[in-house]
C-alpha cells in the first residue's frame, strides 16, 4: 500500500513536472504544478492510518547558556537585530546533530537530527525555557530508521502539522503526520533525490545532498543542495515536479560558503549558508531574497572571533508587529570540540529602516 502511495504521488507530481520547468524556462507547452496541500490528506493517511496510536515524543531537559554575539553587531549585521545566543546541552545521549530547523505555531521550535530523530525545543518569549522532547524516526514500514544512511535528516519544513524532511546519503524526502500521530508517525516517501540529477554537471556526493528545504509562496516545495556542482557562486536548487528533482535552477551564493538551509516568511527568503576552512574555522552568512533568483542581501556575516559553530538549519517566525524572528541552529556533530548553537536575530517588515 504504501509502495503504491508512492508511486500515486509521483505520478501526480510528474503532471506538474513540466509545468514547473516552464516557470523556469518559459516553455508555454507545460501543465500546472501540484501543491504539496494537494498531497497532504494522501500523506495522512499513510503516515497516520486509522488504528495507529498516536505516541508523543520522550520528555528531556535541554538546558541552556547565554552567549553574547562576540563581535561588532555593526560589522556583523545588516538591518538585522541580534536577539540572543544559548548553548544548549542535554543529557539525552543522542541530542546533537542538528541540521534542520522550523518554528511551531506554539512558537516552539522543532529540530532534526543526523541521528534521525526529531528534538522539539520549549521556547518562551523567543527563548529556550529548558523543555524538550525527543521521537525516533520510523520508515513506512514502522521501524526505526536504522543507521546513518537512512536517518542522516538535514532539513525539516511544516505543513498544517505534517513534517517534510529531507535527507542526505539516501537521497529522498519524507512526510510525517506529527499532529495526528506524533513520533509514531510513520515517514512516507514525497520524492527521492538521484545523485546524478537533471540539471547539474556532475553528480554530488553521500553528504553533500538536501541540505536546504522550505515551500515557497506559492506552496511548491524547494530542495537546495550543498555542492558546488552548479559552480563557483551559485547552489543548485530545483522545485518538486512529477519528474522527480531537476536542478536546474540556481541561487546565487557568495564564493565559499555552500548552501545549507531555507527558509522565509512573508516576502523574504532567507538562505544559510556555510564553510569551514583551517585555520580560519567556521565562516557563516545568511543572505535574504525577493525570490529565488538575483544576488540577495547579505543580512548576517560570522566567523571567528564572533560566537559562530557549524550552523546547517534556520526557521522563520513571525513577529507581532511585523517582520520575522530568525532562528539558527548549529551541527556538532556529537564531537567534544563542537556545541549545539541556537541564535536568535530579528529582521524588520520589509521597507523599513532599522532603528
Amino acid at each position: 500500500m504504501i509502495r503504491y502511495l508512492g508511486i500515486v504521488l509521483i505520478c501526480l507530481l510528474a503532471a506538474c513536472a513540466r509545468a514547473q520547468e516552464d516557470r523556469l524556462t518559459g516553455n508555454d507547452e507545460l501543465a500546472e504544478p501540484v501543491m504539496v496541500v494537494d498531497l497532504l490528506p494522501e500523506l495522512r493517511s499513510s503516515s497516520c492510518p486509522a488504528g495507529l496510536s498516536r505516541v508523543d515524543g520522550s520528555p528531556i531537559a535541554i538546558a541552556h547558556e547565554a552567549l553574547p554575539l562576540g563581535g561588532d553587531e555593526d560589522a556583523a549585521l545588516t538591518e538585522v537585530t541580534f536577539s540572543g545566543a544559548w548553548h544548549l546541552t542535554s543529557e539525552e545521549p543522542n541530542f546533537g546533530g542538528l541540521s534542520g530547523l522550523a518554528a511551531l505555531p506554539s512558537g516552539d521550535l522543532i529540530a532534526v537530527s543526523d541521528a534521525g530523530a526529531f528534538f522539539w525545543i520549549g521556547m518562551t518569549e523567543g527563548e529556550p525555557n529548558g523543555d524538550g522532547r525527543v521521537g525516533y524516526m520510523r520508515g513506512a514500514d514502522g521501524n526505526l530508521l536504522g543507521g546513518k544512511r537512512q536517518g542522516d535528516s538535514e532539513g525539516v519544513e511544516l505543513i498544517d502539522g505534517v513534517a517534510l524532511v529531507s535527507f542526505e546519503r539516501d537521497h529522498r524526502v519524507l512526510a510525517f503526520d506529527l499532529d495526528g500521530c506524533g513520533a509514531n508517525a510513520r515517514g512516507v516517501l514525497v520524492t527521492d533525490i538521484p545523485d546524478r540529477s537533471e540539471g547539474l554537471p556532475r553528480g554530488f556526493r553521500s553528504n553533500q545532498g538536501a541540505e536546504a528545504l522550505m515551500l515557497d509562496s506559492e506552496g511548491f516545495l524547494v530542495v537546495g543542495l550543498e555542492t558546488g556542482a552548479a559552480g563557483p557562486s551559485e547552489s543548485a536548487i530545483s522545485i518538486l515536479t512529477t519528474n522527480g528533482m531537476a536542478f536546474n535552477q540556481r541561487l546565487s551564493r557568495p564564493n565559499g560558503p555552500f548552501l545549507v538551509g531555507l527558509d522565509g516568511q512573508g516576502p523574504e527568503i532567507f538562505g544559510l549558508f556555510r564553510s569551514y576552512a583551517r585555520p580560519v574555522g567556521n565562516l557563516i552568512e545568511v543572505r535574504s531574497f525577493s525570490d529565488l533568483s538575483g544576488a540577495g542581501q547579505s543580512r548576517i556575516r560570522l566567523a571567528r572571533p564572533y560566537t559562530v559553530d557549524n550552523f546547517e538549519g534556520i526557521a522563520t517566525a513571525r513577529l507581532p508587529g511585523g517582520g520575522a524572528r530568525l532562528y539558527m541552529i548549529s551541527d556538532d556533530n556529537f564531537s567534544s570540540r563542537q556545541r549545539t548553537l541556537l541564535m536568535a536575530f530579528d529582521v524588520p517588515p520589509a521597507g523599513t529602516p532599522e532603528d
